[in-house]
Formats: structure tokens, C-alpha cells, sequence
């Protein structure tokens, strides 16, 4: 089962004579995508706790896809039904891998490049294309340094001036595409960036086994109570002590 999603509405419309900055802002997707802009006034944002709160986004290594939710009110009315509140009417948004996923690899979708640009504290992260960009510069540089027959530690100097010294490294999305060190770079020029990236981003099956959680023991059906909306049903046999569903909590004031 996909996610439920939660309308958000009219927050600041509420909360006008407060200046609040919430972890929860970052935690929200446009109306727009989730099918629920006509149940506010001004504004409505959705969250979608589940698979929607745990994956991070990093657009050229994005690898899953996120879709609309499925609407409806459980086959309650709710202009009479007592229960027609006991469930959101958005539910089942589904996240589907792109292509192979390797074990262990980390699952990222695109929160799209204006939430990044509009987040300039979380410094100068790559954008959808940086890699590619970079993979150009690296592949011109290694000709450079054939053509010239540029020693290994003058090589070696050149990026630390030109890049990782460069006064414009902190604030360069494309140079922080670049590698980071010797070794990564000898990785890059062996492979590729984005196989570099890859790799930073990639957890062996055995961290997998100690700390991993299941996130498919439940899915969602409509419930066997009356007036109840949708609940939760396991899909297979949990013993005792089960961790049900590893979910993440965002507070809120």
C-alpha cells in the first residue's frame, strides 16, 4: 500500500499573528500533486508520513518515482456519515523505483530544484544536471593532463588550487558535484561521478540486517469496524516485538 496523505489547511491563515518556522515546512508537498488543493481557502499543503517522510532527495541520483494518491471517502458520506472524519479521503500514494535498485542503495526522489534553491542554508547541493556537467570538466581535465603529460603532483595541485581551494567551492553547486579528495577523484576518472555518488550514498547487506526494519508488514483496507474509514491489515504472521512500521515523527508546537 502507498501512503496516506494528510491535508494541511490554512495553517498560516490560523497562525497569522505568529512567525513560525516548522521542521514540518520541509515535510510538505504542494496541493497541487496530491489531489487536495479545494480543502482550504488560501493554502493547503499534504504530508505524507510514510515512504513520503523518510526518502531524501538528490536529483541526478533520484531513482524513485512519486505518484498521485488514490480519493475517496471509504464509502462514507460526509454529510451524514458520524465517521466520514476517521480517515483522510487521500490514500495509497505510491512510490515506484525508476530502474534496478541495487541492495543497500539509498532511495532518493525529487523534491525538484526550487526546494533547494529556496534552502540556501543547506549550503550548494548538486542540482539535476551538476554531475553531468562535471563529468565534462573531469573527462577535460584528465585530457589536459595526458596531452600535457602533467606530472601526478602537479596534477595533484592543480585541483587543490583551482578547486577544492577555490574561493568559490562553498557557494558552487557544479564544483561540489566534483570529487572531494585524490581518492575520489581516482575513483571518478576509473568509473564515473555519479558512480562515485553512488557509492557514498550505498550500505553493505550486513549494516542492512543489524539495523534495518521491515516496511511492508501492513497494508491498507477498508476497516472491519463500522463507520471507521480505511485501517491497517498485516500481511503476514508478526511475532511479538515486531516492529510493525519504522515511521518518522516531525514534531509540531
Amino acid at each position: 500500500s502507498g501512503d496516506i496523505v494528510i491535508p494541511i489547511v490554512d495553517f498560516l491563515l490560523h497562525q497569522w499573528k505568529y512567525h513560525y518556522r516548522l521542521l514540518w515546512d520541509d515535510y510538505t508537498w504542494d496541493s497541487d500533486s496530491t489531489l487536495s488543493s479545494d480543502e482550504g481557502l488560501v493554502e493547503v499543503n499534504a504530508a505524507s508520513p510514510g515512504f513520503g517522510a523518510c526518502a531524501n532527495s538528490y536529483l541526478d541520483l533520484q531513482n524513485v518515482d512519486e505518484w498521485r494518491p488514490h480519493v475517496d471517502n471509504a464509502g462514507l458520506d460526509r454529510t451524514k456519515d458520524p465517521g466520514a472524519g476517521a480517515s483522510s479521503a487521500y490514500y495509497n500514494r505510491r512510490s515506484t523505483a525508476k530502474g534496478n535498485i541495487e541492495p543497500g542503495q539509498e532511495l532518493f526522489v525529487s523534491y525538484g530544484s526550487s526546494w533547494f534553491e529556496s534552502r540556501r542554508r543547506l549550503g550548494a547541493i548538486p542540482l539535476k544536471g551538476d554531475h553531468r556537467r562535471g563529468q565534462v570538466l573531469l573527462e577535460s581535465s584528465h585530457r589536459m593532463q595526458q596531452r600535457l603529460n602533467i606530472s601526478t603532483q602537479v596534477y595533484k595541485d592543480i585541483w587543490q588550487r583551482f578547486i577544492w581551494d577555490s574561493p568559490y567551492y562553498k557557494n558552487s553547486r557544479l564544483l561540489n558535484a566534483l570529487p572531494g579528495s585524490w581518492d575520489d577523484l581516482e575513483f571518478a576518472k576509473a568509473r564515473s561521478l555519479l558512480e562515485l555518488r553512488k557509492s557514498k550514498h550505498r550500505v553493505t547487506s550486513e549494516w542492512l540486517r543489524e539495523h534495518g526494519s521491515c516496511m511492508d508488514n501492513m497494508r491498507i483496507a477498508p476497516s472491519t469496524l463500522p463507520q471507521a474509514g480505511r485501517g491497517a491489515f498485516a500481511t503476514r504472521f508478526l511475532q511479538k516485538g515486531t516492529v510493525i512500521a519504522p515511521i518518522p515523527l516531525v514534531h509540531l508546537p
